[in-house]
């Protein structure tokens, strides 16, 4: 299967991002390759099993596109969450909530906000 190492670690390609210039304008670098590590396969499983109506099963191949979509979604976020912060003129080191709220509206996804402070996408009624 490809990704998956004999070991049974999920291995993630790695990204190519282009790297923002510093206020003179000079370019950081063209590029670069950051690696990225996956979330726990018991993590990711437990978040999937608990979203899915009871009785519904997932293949491997699933599991495995699943664990690597949530990696780099978060690493996506991340990225977007770390430009929010990066533009505070106070020059904080940590990332807050609301750097993750402005990350979600940048992504096109404001209408997950809601769901972060209120805890309503993990309240399930199974039928």
């Amino acid at each position: 299967m490809e990704g998956a190492s004999s070991s049974g670690q999920i291995i993630v390609p790695a990204l190519s991002v282009q790297i923002p210039k510093d206020a003179s304008g000079t370019s950081l670098s063209t590029a670069t390759t950051l690696k990225v590590r996956s979330l726990a396969a018991g993590q990711v499983d437990r978040i999937v099993s608990a979203a899915l109506p009871d009785g519904m099963l997932l293949s491997k191949d699933a599991r495995t596109a699943l664990q690597k979509a949530a990696t780099l979604f978060l690493f996506y976020l991340s990225c977007l969450a770390e430009d929010e912060r990066s533009r505070d003129a106070t020059k904080r080191v940590t990332l807050s909530a609301q750097d993750i709220r402005s990350a979600l509206k940048a992504a096109g996804m404001a209408h997950l906000i809601p769901l972060l402070s209120t805890g309503s996408h993990m309240k399930r009624h199974r039928t």
